[in-house]
């Protein structure tokens, strides 16, 4: 029998870090064993954005077995804290300072749910090159050093064959590719989002210096390593046109998907008493956090004015929805007359989010001003076999996905008609979720296979 290699996962975002960033990463950990992988995990360590002081960095960098592995349960993750960032260091010296006539919410340098940030114009140049340093390449930049150290660690005593690293955070791929450079082993770039012109980084951070630090850094992440990962093929088409001088065969696409172990156990669930049994109203769903442009208005708009001539509906918001776009999401229900419609459910654990989920009717997805990303709970949406209702421009990679699984109906949320008909279709009971066979094309083991397959061919190249 061949004897199991090891691969050098590094990964700011792991469980229990309940970001959905961390999701993907743990699911390929879970499986690799299948495949002759074995996943040594560096992650972060410590509470919010992972910081603590200087002397809490692991420097003996002990791992430790935790739950994930199928083989004998465990996973061997070793976990860092992130030294202070400079937006840290803002926040410890300069709160009041920055919160005096800044014209910047606070709430941004908290990373407040539903944050609406200013236009670039109306911050002053000092504060937005300020702004832009805190977010370079992003706010986890405190994680490098640490990460690099722990790394070079790890690779010392458990050999790998391979470093992989997921990002955003950016921080991540760069910690790897230096990780891979010292300890000369080859390195696996998984992409989950656009880097160099991200929608999700707004203007009041960014200035040309940044722009062009971070395009060195991507093209040093990109020309470093051996294989790099898109998970959809827009990215990937984006990424080919900005590296021509690249070997095309040194890009590849592996999607998001869901893991089909928690998805069967919540599909299990499915006996418990549903919200909605035909006679009740239809239940819209939407889990997550409304952040950028995640704007709820344009539903919420199409619910007022279709509730009284439409079959009785309830939508219902799981997570860090109390504010959108800057806005109460109170407030928003309150004008439109929704409130016996719209209910917000604060943040769950895991398996309740989608134990709520497998109760709802309907799933919604909000992906506006996303061209070449889809949000990840789109593949538990399909994983769970639910009509899904997504607002998203027609020409976007959400639209081709939802459409090509045949997982439900996409408005274009800047056409009011069209959103209005796409809702009253949903709580007519017009949706229907996709067929088995497009499920299968996105189940988290048959992804690892072709992930475990990637990495075997950059270790024999």
């Amino acid at each position: 029998m061949e004897s199991m290699r090891k691969v050098l996962m590094m990964a700011y975002h792991y469980p229990p870090d309940p970001a959905v960033g961390g999701v993907r990463t743990a699911r390929f950990a879970r499986y690799l064993p299948q495949y002759g992988w074995t996943p040594v995990v560096v992650a972060r360590r410590g509470g919010k954005n992972g910081t603590g002081s200087a002397l809490c960095v692991q420097t003996s960098c002990q791992g430790r077995s935790e739950p994930g592995g199928p083989a004998d349960g465990l996973q061997l993750v070793y976990r860092v804290r992130a030294l202070p960032g400079i937006r840290n260091a803002a926040q410890w010296a300069s709160r009041v300072l920055l919160r005096k006539g800044a014209g910047v919410d606070p709430r941004w340098l908290e990373h407040g749910a539903g944050y609406a940030p200013p236009s670039a114009d109306s911050v002053s140049p000092f504060r937005r090159n300020l702004y832009a340093a805190m977010w370079l390449p992003d706010d986890r930049h405190g994680w490098f050093l640490p990460a690099v150290l722990a790394g070079l660690r790890v690779a010392a005593v458990q050999r790998p064959s391979v470093v992989y690293s997921s990002g955003p955070p950016w921080t991540c791929h760069l910690a790897g590719a230096v990780v891979s450079l010292l300890a000369r082993l080859p390195f696996v770039a998984d992409f989950r989002d656009p880097w160099v012109g991200s929608a999700f980084k707004p203007d009041f951070v960014r200035t040309r210096w940044s722009d062009r630090s971070e395009e060195a850094m991507e093209r040093f992440v990109v020309q470093r390593a051996k294989l790099v990962i898109c998970n959809t093929k827009g990215l990937l088409e984006e990424m080919l046109g900005r590296y021509s001088d690249v070997d095309p065969d040194r890009f590849t696409v592996i999607t998001n998907g869901f893991d089909p172990e928690e998805i069967l156990a919540a599909k299990g669930w499915a006996s418990e008493a549903p919200i909605h049994r035909g006679s009740g109203p239809t239940v819209i769903a939407y889990a997550g956090t409304l952040y950028g442009s995640r704007d709820p208005r344009p539903l919420l708009e199409a619910a007022a004015h279709i509730k009284e001539g439409a079959p009785p509906f309830r939508i219902r918001f799981i997570g860090n929805c109390e504010m959108a776009v800057g806005i109460p999401l109170a407030e928003l229900v309150g004008k439109l007359g929704l409130s016996d419609v719209v209910e917000v459910v604060g943040p769950l654990k895991r398996e309740e989010c989608l134990r709520q989920l497998v109760r709802a009717d309907v799933l919604l997805l909000l992906a506006m001003g996303q061209p070449n990303q889809v949000p990840a709970k789109l593949y538990e949406y399909i994983g769970l076999g639910k009509p899904v209702l997504a607002l998203a421009e027609d020409d976007s990679e959400t639209a081709e996905t939802v459409r090509a699984a045949g997982a439900g109906v996409v408005a274009d949320w800047r056409d009011a008609q069209a959103v209005r008909r796409a809702l009253l279709c949903a709580v007519s009971g017009g949706l229907r979720g996709c067929s088995a066979d497009a499920v299968r094309d996105y189940d988290g083991r048959l992804l690892t296979k072709r992930l475990a397959e990637a990495l075997s061919e950059v270790c024999a190249s």
